[in-house]
C-alpha cells in the first residue's frame, strides 16, 4: 500500500464536500432570520459600531435588521487514522512464533457535521451527520451519508422538557456491564421523551421504536412501541432512580439504581429484573470510581442470573492515567473476567500527542477462554485473533 493510496484515503471526495455546502446552504434557508439577535453571537467576535439613521418612512432602526442573523451553530470534526494489527489467532508457540500469526494494515477516514438552530428560546433542532471511507469494508469512496442523531427540542412553560427524533438516551449507573441500560436500543431507533424536572428530582417518560422490533416481512404497529418511565430522588447524599421499560414482544423490564459518594469514592449499584411470560431473571451490578488529579479507578462486580445454572459472575476493572511522568503520554487499562466460563479480556493501550493534531496509539488486546465465550464472539480483533498488538497514527481537527 503506498504513499499515494494513503493519500487517496485521507483527502475528501467531491461526494462529501458537497453534501457540506448543500447542507449549509439548506439550513441557512429553513431557520428564518430573529430580530433580538445580533452578528456577535453569530461569529464570537465584536463588531464594529454602526451608526446608521433611523427609516424615517416606517420608524423601523435599520440598525436592528442589519443585526438579526440566522439562530443556528455549525461544526463538525476529521478524523483519519493509519496504521497495523498484528496478532495470533492462538497463544503464540515459543519455538514458532510465526505459527497462525497475521499481520493486517488498514486506514479509515471520518468526517463529521453537526449543527444546532435555535429559531425560538423554547425551540431547537440539533443534528449529526457522517461519511467515512473503510478500506476493510471494501470501500475506497467515501460513503453516503448517515445520521448519527437528528432530534427537536421543546420547552412548554418551563415545566416540561420534550425532545423526539433519533437520540440516545442512558439509564442506569453500570459503565463497564450495562444491565440497567434498559434504552440501550434508543440510538438505533427514534424515541420520544418528555422529561418533568420538577416532579420529585425529575421523571422521565419514554416511547420508543425501531425497525428492528419487527420481521422484514411485517410492518410497524403501536403494539411493538416500547414505553418507559423513569423517576429520580435524592435524599441526602443518596441518589435513587427507579424505572421500567415495557414492549409486548419482549416483556417486562424494571430497574433499581442508587449512587451515592463516600469518602471521595463514588459507590453504585443497579438492580434489574425481568419477566418476559412469567419468566423472571435477575441482574445486578455493583462497583465503585475514584479519580485524582491524573489518575482515575473503576471496578464492577456483575451477577447475570438469566443463564444457565444461575450463577453467572463477572468483575471489570479500567483505569487511566493522564501525562504519565509529567509526559504527553496517557495509559489506559480494562479488564473484565468471567468466573463462570473462565473467560475474559484484557486491553492495555497508550497514547501519545507529539504535534498538534496528531497523535500516536498502542493498544494490546488479550482474550482467553473457550472459542464459544462471549468475550470471543464479541473479538474485534481483525481475524478474531485472541493475542494482538496494534498501532496507528491518528490526524483529527475540530471546526
Amino acid at each position: 500500500m503506498g504513499f499515494s493510496h494513503y493519500m487517496r484515503l485521507l483527502l475528501p471526495s467531491f461526494k462529501a464536500i458537497i453534501f457540506v455546502v448543500i447542507f449549509v446552504f439548506c439550513s441557512l434557508a429553513l431557520y428564518p432570520q430573529a430580530d433580538d439577535e445580533n452578528l456577535d453571537d453569530l461569529f464570537g467576535e465584536e463588531t464594529e459600531d454602526i451608526i446608521i439613521d433611523n427609516d424615517v418612512d416606517t420608524g423601523n432602526d435599520l440598525l436592528d435588521k442589519l443585526s438579526t442573523s440566522e439562530k443556528i451553530k455549525i461544526g463538525g470534526s476529521f478524523k483519519a487514522r493509519g496504521g497495523f494489527a498484528a496478532g495470533w489467532q492462538d497463544l503464540p508457540d515459543p519455538d514458532d512464533l510465526t505459527d497462525s500469526l497475521g499481520i493486517s494494515p488498514g486506514a479509515t477516514t471520518l468526517a463529521k457535521l453537526n449543527f444546532n438552530a435555535q429559531p425560538d428560546p423554547d425551540f431547537a433542532v440539533t443534528g449529526t451527520f457522517f461519511t467515512e471511507i473503510d478500506p476493510a469494508d471494501g470501500e475506497n469512496e467515501w460513503s453516503d451519508p448517515e445520521i448519527e442523531e437528528l432530534f427537536c427540542d421543546y420547552t412548554w412553560l418551563d415545566t416540561i422538557f420534550f425532545r423526539i427524533g433519533k437520540h440516545k438516551i442512558t439509564w442506569g449507573q453500570g459503565r463497564l456491564f450495562t444491565p440497567g441500560n434498559l434504552m440501550d436500543d434508543s440510538g438505533d431507533g427514534t424515541a420520544f421523551r418528555a422529561s418533568f424536572p420538577t416532579l420529585l428530582d425529575g421523571v422521565t417518560l419514554v416511547s420508543l421504536i425501531d425497525d428492528s422490533y419487527v420481521s422484514s416481512d411485517e410492518s410497524l404497529s403501536a403494539s411493538d412501541t416500547a414505553a418507559g418511565m423513569l423517576v429520580d430522588k435524592v435524599i441526602g447524599n443518596v441518589f435513587f432512580s427507579a424505572g421500567g421499560k415495557y414492549r409486548k414482544a419482549d416483556g417486562l423490564d424494571l430497574l433499581g439504581s442508587v449512587k451515592t459518594v463516600l469518602w471521595k469514592m463514588d459507590l453504585l449499584s443497579d438492580f434489574v429484573l425481568h419477566n418476559d411470560d412469567n419468566d423472571i431473571t435477575y441482574e445486578s451490578v455493583s462497583g465503585f470510581f475514584r479519580e485524582w488529579s491524573d489518575f482515575k479507578l473503576y471496578g464492577e462486580y456483575y451477577y447475570d442470573g438469566s443463564v444457565i445454572g444461575d450463577e453467572d459472575h463477572s468483575i471489570g476493572l479500567a483505569s487511566a492515567y493522564k501525562n504519565i511522568f509529567d509526559t504527553p503520554i496517557d495509559l489506559g487499562l480494562e479488564w473484565k473476567h468471567s468466573f463462570v466460563s473462565e473467560a475474559g479480556s484484557l486491553i492495555a493501550g497508550a497514547s501519545w500527542s507529539p504535534w498538534k493534531f496528531v497523535k500516536a496509539n498502542i493498544g494490546i488486546p488479550f482474550v482467553y477462554g473457550s472459542s464459544d465465550s462471549d468475550y470471543m464472539d464479541d473479538n474485534e480483533a481483525p481475524g478474531n485473533r485472541r493475542l494482538s498488538f496494534v498501532f496507528f497514527l491518528e490526524l483529527s481537527a475540530s471546526f
